[in-house]
Parts: structure tokens; C-alpha cells; sequence
């Protein structure tokens, strides 16, 4: 006689694995990143656009702007 094995269902936590939190959201919805990112533009208007145009450092420090924007507020979600 055979011996069958167990069944694994593929979609069960595995008993090893540490639970989850689900106490706050890691993510932003489609419509806060765009009020980041309006800020973001808003702010580069109020500027004076130097003789020779932007430098690539330039659009690095929105990029990052941006990126620290939405970490901080995915970040404020998770300690509310």
C-alpha cells in the first residue's frame, strides 16, 4: 500500500513564516502621488530658470524630492 502525502495548499501562510502587519497601508493611491508630484511642479514655477537651463543635478534633486515626499507619507500612515 502507498502512502499518500499531504496536500499543501499553495496559498496558506507557512507555519515559519512571521505574521504579517496589517496595521497600515505601505502604499499611495494614484491620486496622492499626483498631489505630490503637482507640488513638486508648483514649486519649480516659483523659481527662476537659470541662464543656461537646467542641469541634470537639477532634475535629480525633484526625482528626490518627490521620493522623500512619498516616504514621508507612507511613513505617516504607519505611526498614526
Amino acid at each position: 500500500m502507498k502512502k499518500r502525502k499531504k496536500m499543501i495548499n499553495p496559498f496558506e501562510e507557512h507555519p515559519e513564516h512571521p505574521p504579517l502587519k496589517k496595521n497600515g497601508r505601505n502604499s499611495l493611491t494614484k491620486q496622492e502621488v499626483f498631489v505630490i508630484i503637482n507640488e513638486e511642479m508648483l514649486r519649480i514655477e516659483k523659481l527662476d530658470v537659470p541662464t543656461w537651463g537646467y542641469t541634470k543635478d537639477d532634475l535629480y534633486e525633484v526625482a528626490e524630492n518627490i521620493v522623500d515626499e512619498i516616504t514621508k507619507a507612507t511613513t505617516n500612515e504607519q505611526t498614526n
